[in-house]
């Protein structure tokens, strides 16, 4: 436990903790801005807290660099630390004397504060558990309404969360949390993954194309292996079906091409053979045929010649269209290069396609199906955490709300209307029953405190004076008695004691740590004017 704390600035150097209540006490006018919650500020700093020097910064700006040197006690062993107030981020273990020894990291000081504690954090930290039950004026963790939230901005899943860790009942989910993490996780890196084309992204339709499109590249796998074994007597015999159609089309154009040569050669022996009989040619012929009519004849050979030009010029112009027809022909069989027949390279071809296009649609339909899988498998780990959660908040619900109307029986001697915290599987309302007013519904954060204090292993809780505002005075009373019956320690702010009755006032003076009034203040400077 906590055995004291000392400060050079403190006006009362050194204060002494006991087991069990610690009380601040302030005066009987409830003078403000003396120091008590200055004080629990202090406490809460010595576990590990950063209000002092975040909500409480004029306590640096007016006091300076100053150290908070502190005593802790367990199985009668002592340790001695020193924090200071300009370097909160590193705690100095001391001697007995606060000789400084070693200085070690605000981080592991509170893992040793855990472990000293024997707190059971559950994947939560130390301050996680203990900091929302500092309610101290100041700190963000004073609305009536949200008994969980140490910060007004923060989750309710995660303060619910907190909650079941605090009282030992988070472990029944954790795996199933911890399931929704890694899929949301794997669910986010594929979402990044096809945002920035690492992979690629298809609709069902594509999927099913794809499904498709594997069928048939099996189909043609399995075709060349089941027809491989017959292709492989020579090279020729390696051609597929493909390559037949290639040598069919080929020899086709060839075919054309054969015919077309053919017929343009015989146009062009038929035009530079086409020659008509002269005069002097004829000059012989009278003289074995005296008879013959060489006149006729010369003028059936002009007659000839007149239709040879004629056809010699159709000629021409059809051994050019067969030209043009010969051209693309020629093209074709140039990109055909040789017949196939004889080179394997087609059916190496139709598998490195085939081959590509079933890697392609399978490599496509994996990532889908991945991602199909994924976001289901996240749907479904959500249901099963919300029922989980659902089931185990009513469960701590309904002990916790025993646990308060308990509290607010032993308040009040008879029977009232209690607080009562309710959960859904993403939020959870604390209603007040009876209470109106910000200052009467502290006392329900102060019942809710202890509600939770008797229930779990917490180490200590801290609650400032204005908690204790508004509410009846018998009640606080019977509230003292509640802190006593805790080992545990327990540290309370409060003033105007004598309206409690002789017996309370009495119980809060032998608890009393220090006494705080208009004269004198906790620091040895007083900067409220």
């Amino acid at each position: 436990m906590l055995v004291e704390i000392n400060c050079d600035m403190f006006r009362q150097k050194s204060i002494k903790f006991t087991e069990g209540l610690n009380v601040v006490l302030g005066d009987s006018k409830a003078t403000n801005s003396i120091g008590k919650s200055s004080l629990l500020m202090v406490i809460d700093f010595v576990f590990g807290g950063t209000g002092l020097y975040k909500v409480n910064d004029d306590i640096a700006e007016e006091l300076g660099d100053h150290n908070y040197y502190f005593k802790f006690t367990f199985d009668e062993q002592s340790f001695f630390f020193r924090r200071g107030i300009n370097s909160p981020d590193l705690i100095y273990q001391c001697d007995e004397k606060y000789n400084e020894k070693e200085p070690i990291g605000i981080g592991d000081y509170t893992d040793w504060l855990s472990g000293i504690y024997e707190l059971k954090t559950e994947s939560s930290t130390f301050r996680s558990n203990v900091g929302l039950y500092s309610r101290i004026w100041g700190k963000d963790n004073l609305d009536v309404k949200r008994p969980l939230h140490p910060h007004k901005n923060e989750k309710a899943t995660k303060v619910s969360n907190d909650l079941l860790k605090t009282l030992g009942y988070y472990s029944d989910i954790e795996q199933l949390a911890e399931k929704v993490k890694s899929k949301a996780d794997e669910n986010s890196v594929i979402n990044k993954a096809i945002q920035q084309e690492l992979i690629p992204k298809i609709n069902k339709t594509a999927y099913r194309n794809n499904e498709k499109s594997i069928v048939n590249a099996r189909d043609e796998m399995d075709d060349i292996a089941l027809n491989l074994s017959k292709y492989a007597i020579s090279i020729n015999e390696l051609a597929n079906k493909e390559v037949w159609n290639f040598k069919r089309q080929k020899e086709e154009l060839l075919a054309i091409k054969l015919d077309l040569e053919s017929r343009i050669s015989r146009l062009k022996n038929n035009i530079n053979n086409g020659k008509y009989i002269k005069s002097k040619s004829l000059e012989g012929l009278v003289d074995y045929f005296p008879d013959v009519n060489v006149k006729k004849i010369i003028e059936v050979e002009e007659f000839h010649q007149g239709i040879s030009k004629i056809l010699r010029k159709e000629m021409r112009k059809k051994e050019k269209e067969l030209s043009k027809q010969l051209e693309p022909i020629d093209e074709e069989l140039a990109k055909m290069g040789s017949s196939g027949v004889e080179s394997p390279d087609l059916i190496v071809d139709r598998i490195y396609n085939a081959t590509n296009e079933l890697r392609k649609a399978e490599q496509e339909n994996e990532y889908y199906d991945r991602k199909d899988n994924v976001t289901k498998e996240l749907r479904e780990s959500k249901v099963m955490l919300s029922d989980k959660r659902t089931g185990v908040l009513r469960f701590v619900s309904e002990i916790i709300n025993d646990k308060i109307r308990m509290i607010v029986n032993q308040m009040y001697n008879v029977h009232r209307k209690s607080p009562s915290i309710s959960f859904t599987d993403t939020n959870y309302a604390f209603e007040i029953q009876n209470d109106k007013g910000t200052g009467k519904a502290y006392s329900n954060l102060l019942v809710f405190d202890l509600a939770v204090f008797s229930l779990s292993p917490l180490p200590f809780i801290i609650h400032d004076s204005l908690l204790f505002k508004n509410v009846e005075t018998d009640a606080v009373a019977n509230l003292i008695d509640i802190y006593e019956s805790f080992q545990k320690q327990s540290f309370i702010a409060i003033d105007m004691i004598s309206i409690y009755g002789e017996e309370a006032e009495a119980k809060l003076l032998k608890k009393r740590v220090i006494q705080l009034d208009d004269d004198n203040v906790l620091y040895t400077k007083d900067w409220r004017d």
